[in-house]
């Protein structure tokens, strides 16, 4: 496809596309703009090549933290530090999990918690007392495995709907499309900044001919937040308004 159309420039986002394509004409003619890349690039050996550069996506500590805060001062919870994160064996929940565990978290005490089947991630939401888990967090859901059958994943809508109506505590899940998937509440990377840059970025290449190599890497600063009104009216806490029309401000509003 790449050799039909002959482009200037690939806009690949996304990990797979970095591995799939976008590596494999690094030192050509073609520049390389690379978005939503959730690990590190060196494993693309893009770390010092010409013809490439673009913005990582990260979870926000920023808007994690936000969003926590914001919680316990609304619902009178101040004393609520304990925050654990919750996710599946795939590989953007190993690379989410290695970049979570360097962040700073303040004043609230950070744990993880990864698993593989479906059951045993049910047996830690049953867990979620006994251990003193204030908050969840919730990152990768789609790959766990069912009881009989290593290689089958249970459907992700039965894990959020039973998330959901099992958690003791407040769920805050870590990507803006799991408010559409169904949990009530959401913090992501904000797609309008990873789309800014990319085009800010694609600007300076091909209007004002730079070379890739001369625009640093950017790591991405922003963040979006979503809600589920359906499963938020189910929720045993209160969102404060501010958190609601933000998210109705940036269309991350779902049924």
């Amino acid at each position: 496809m790449i050799a039909q159309y002959d482009p200037d420039l690939i806009l690949a986002v996304d990990d797979n596309a970095q591995h799939f394509l976008a590596k494999k004409h690094l030192d050509t003619g073609v520049n390389i703009v690379f978005a939503g890349v959730n690990g590190e690039v060196d494993r693309y050996n893009y770390i010092g090549k010409k013809n490439v550069t673009g913005i990582f996506e990260r979870k926000s500590i920023l808007g994690i933290s936000f969003v926590l805060n914001a919680l316990n001062e609304y619902n009178h919870t101040e004393d609520k530090k304990n925050i654990t994160l919750l996710l599946d064996s795939s590989n953007s929940s190993k690379q989410d999990k290695n970049h979570l565990t360097q962040r700073d978290w303040g004043d609230f005490n950070f744990n993880i918690r990864q698993v593989e089947t479906f059951a045993q991630w049910q047996q830690f939401i049953h867990s979620l007392a006994r251990n003193k888990v204030d908050y969840l967090l919730v990152s990768g859901y789609r790959k766990l495995q069912t009881a009989n059958d290593p290689n089958q994943y249970v459907d992700y809508k039965t894990v959020v709907e039973w998330t959901q109506a099992h958690s003791s505590v407040p769920i805050i899940a870590l990507n803006i499309f799991s408010a559409q998937d169904g949990f009530a509440l959401a913090v992501g990377s904000s797609p309008f900044e990873q789309a800014n840059v990319s085009l800010e970025i694609i600007d300076k290449i091909l209007i004002k001919k730079m070379t890739p190599k001369d625009i640093a890497f950017v790591t991405p600063h922003l963040y979006s937040i979503g809600i589920n009104k359906t499963a938020l009216k189910k929720a045993k806490y209160k969102l404060p308004v501010f958190i609601e029309s933000f998210a109705e401000g940036t269309d991350n509003v779902y049924e």
